[in-house]
C-alpha cells in the first residue's frame, strides 16, 4: 500500500503479490495509482516512484487475480485486509 489523499493517510493498493504452495510467483505487479501517491512508504513497502512507471490497472489487475485464484483455497496473513480492495469481485 502507498499513502494517497490529504497527507497520504488513506492507503491504495500498488502492488499484488501471489504464490502458490510451493512458493512460484504466479503474479507481482505494480498497480496503478488512481490518485497523486503523496507518501510510498518506502521504508514499509519497498516501492519507489520508478516502481509505478509501468504499473498496470487496477481493474486488469483486479481481473487477474480473480482468475488466478477461482476455485482455489487462499492463504496468508490478513487476507482480508488484502482482499478488501478487490471488493467488487469477491463478496467479503
Amino acid at each position: 500500500m502507498v499513502g494517497v489523499g490529504p497527507n497520504g493517510s488513506e492507503s491504495s493498493l500498488a502492488r499484488v503479490s501471489l504464490v502458490n504452495y510451493y512458493g512460484y510467483t504466479l503474479l507481482d505487479v505494480f498497480v496503478k495509482q488512481r490518485e497523486r501517491v503523496v507518501d510510498y512508504r518506502t521504508q514499509w513497502s519497498g516501492i519507489r516512484p520508478e516502481n509505478m512507471v509501468n504499473a498496470v490497472p487496477f481493474e486488469e489487475v483486479q481481473k487477474q487475480v480473480a482468475e488466478l485464484i477461482e476455485g482455489r483455497i487462499l492463504l496468508g496473513h490478513a487476507v482480508y485486509n488484502d482482499l478488501k480492495v478487490c471488493n467488487s469481485i469477491f463478496n467479503i
